[in-house]
């Protein structure tokens, strides 16, 4: 569990990509809200080069160097999800050929995050929900 945005604890799911035009985003359940922040588009071309793994070892430096605020400021894009508006979320590990996604249910749309972080671990992000979504109201699945 991370923390940042003056002292506030978060879980951070790194290297997800969403999306017909596929985003890397990095999502963070914070203790108010879940930020969504996107970095990047890919069409086919550059994704065959691996242009989004580069870009997401990037992220994860500059986290490492600079927290979520740096983050933020260097996000093409920040969606501020309020939790009174969210349905569901689901988190699933990984099925046979299936990629890891975390899941969004909000009262207006609904949104899912293929996880393509190798250092991925499924059991700790489970926790780290656990204890942040603990006292939120919210439907909370994990598969």
């Amino acid at each position: 569990m991370g923390s940042g945005m003056g002292g506030q604890r978060h879980v951070w799911i790194h290297f997800t990509m969403a999306g017909t035009v596929l985003r890397l985003k990095d999502i963070f359940l914070t203790e108010d809200e879940i930020l969504i922040l996107t970095f990047n588009w890919y069409s086919l071309f550059p994704l065959i080069f691996g242009l989004h793994r580069r870009d997401a070892r990037r992220v994860k430096e500059l986290y490492r160097t600079h927290g979520l605020e740096g983050l933020m400021k260097t996000a093409k894009k920040v969606e501020r999800i309020p939790y009174d508006s969210v349905v569901r979320l689901r988190l699933v590990g990984r099925k046979k050929a299936m990629r890891p996604y975390f899941e969004i249910i909000t009262d207006k749309k609904r949104e899912v995050f293929r996880i393509h972080d190798k250092e991925y671990d499924y059991d700790s992000v489970k926790t780290q929900m656990e204890k942040i979504l603990k006292d939120k109201k919210i439907e909370v699945v994990f598969e």
